[in-house]
């Protein structure tokens, strides 16, 4: 064999070599940034909801979870892995969560969205982790390259194309203006736009990241005509005549989709668009309390509710502080530091993580939430593990990892 073939055969076998070789990963180091809270959340969730023996867990259910551990769990599990820092404990945890969420789309795409929809009237909880499970998905994939995750993220996003994309338009529109309890169709709407805005940062460039981008700014486009206040500078709750006050969730979901716009197209007027809805946000906090309020406590803003249960969603009349809503304004200013390194979205993680730690923690637990100045006996492990997420984000923000990176895809993909 001549040199030059040797040469050639050596080139393939180190090609294919390099194909089967996971993304590079650096190892930061133990999670410094408040360490304590952090052990105190983690033993607490490992040794009393999600242990073999718990009677709240089974094959990746967690019941006390409100939809959320399925995203959170493997979000956090799957980046420690990716590290080589992941215990085999959270593992098991991060597997046995990611199939539950494997089977939910597979069902969804197998069915199809409106029958999932329709079906979700009378399980709301179902439709919450199928929706946002998918988030843990996109972390799988990107610390294993594992072909079933991708293909999982990837039927959930032709499925919602149904709603999403150009056919479902006018659907689209319409459940803009419908009543999606807990948090209203606009937070739902906007954290879609943003899973489909992810995929590019998590499987690299290629034609489908090129349509699932497309689908996500399209997307934005119509939150942008209907609901985005130019007034007030805030997404509305739902696309109303009335519904002007400010609402967190549906602002800060939608943030999540125009800072990955952003990223990917370097068009300021996405940031800007981000800065803008993150000033906005400040209306919600409170210097009695040291937090933000889910929803504006203004009674004027809702002079046009006449449907109580409908007025009482953003439960503005309770001065009513979430752990979720809290968990989401953390991951938007990690976000807003990561693409700004302006010091003031750091001092608001900060300020809210003082919250937390300062109001609604006891003994290894976050409770989901005050009113009226008094914290709630509810619990919500999932929102516990997300607040974990959080905590590792932003302390390996801190070290030089960014939360929001594209990688490079392998040759043959």
């Amino acid at each position: 064999m001549s040199n030059f073939k040797i040469f050639i055969l050596l080139f393939l076998l180190h090609c294919l070599s390099c194909n089967r070789e996971k993304y590079p990963t650096q190892d930061y180091g133990p999670i410094e940034v408040r360490a304590q809270l952090y052990q105190n959340v983690y033993t607490h969730l490992m040794n009393e909801e999600v242990c073999p023996t718990c009677t709240d867990y089974k094959d990746g259910d967690l019941t006390t979870d409100f939809g959320d551990a399925t995203a959170y769990a493997p979000a956090l599990f799957f980046s420690l892995k990716g590290e080589g820092r992941a215990t085999a404990d959270d593992m098991r945890v991060a597997e046995e969560m990611a199939e539950r969420q494997i089977k939910l789309v597979t069902d969804l795409y197998q069915n199809g969205i409106y029958s999932f929809l329709s079906a979700g009237i009378s399980d709301p909880n179902s439709i919450s982790e199928t929706f946002v499970g998918i988030g843990g998905i996109f972390i799988a994939y990107e610390a294993t390259r594992e072909e079933k995750y991708k293909d999982t993220m990837e039927k959930y996003l032709d499925t919602m194309e149904e709603i999403f994309g150009p056919s479902g338009s006018s659907f689209l529109n319409s459940l803009l203006g419908v009543q999606i309890p807990p948090y209203g169709p606009t937070t739902v709407v906007g954290g879609v736009a943003g899973f489909y805005l992810q995929y590019i940062f998590s499987v690299g460039a290629g034609r489908s990241s090129v349509h699932y981008a497309g689908v996500g700014y399209s997307v934005l486009q119509k939150l942008n005509d209907a609901v985005f206040d130019q007034e007030r500078m805030n997404y509305r709750y739902k696309n109303i005549p009335g519904y002007s006050f400010i609402y967190q969730y549906s602002n800060l979901t939608t943030l999540q989709g125009l800072i990955r716009a952003y990223l990917n197209t370097q068009n300021s007027a996405y940031l800007d668009r981000a800065k803008a809805v993150m000033e906005t946000l400040e209306i919600l906090w409170s210097d009695t309390y040291k937090g933000y309020f889910s929803a504006e406590n203004d009674p004027k803003y809702f002079s046009t509710y006449t449907d109580e249960n409908e007025m009482d969603t953003p439960e503005y009349t309770k001065e009513y502080i979430p752990l979720s809503g809290a968990n989401y304004q953390i991951y938007a200013n990690i976000l807003m530091y990561q693409v700004t390194r302006d010091e003031k979205y750091r001092n608001n993680i900060e300020k809210i993580l003082d919250f937390i730690e300062g109001t609604l923690y006891k003994d290894g637990i976050v409770w989901h939430d005050i009113q009226n100045g008094k914290r709630a006996d509810r619990y919500c492990s999932g929102c516990n593990f997300q607040l974990l997420y959080n905590i590792y984000l932003y302390d390996r923000l801190l070290k030089g990892k960014p939360v929001l990176e594209k990688h490079i895809p392998f040759p043959n993909r």
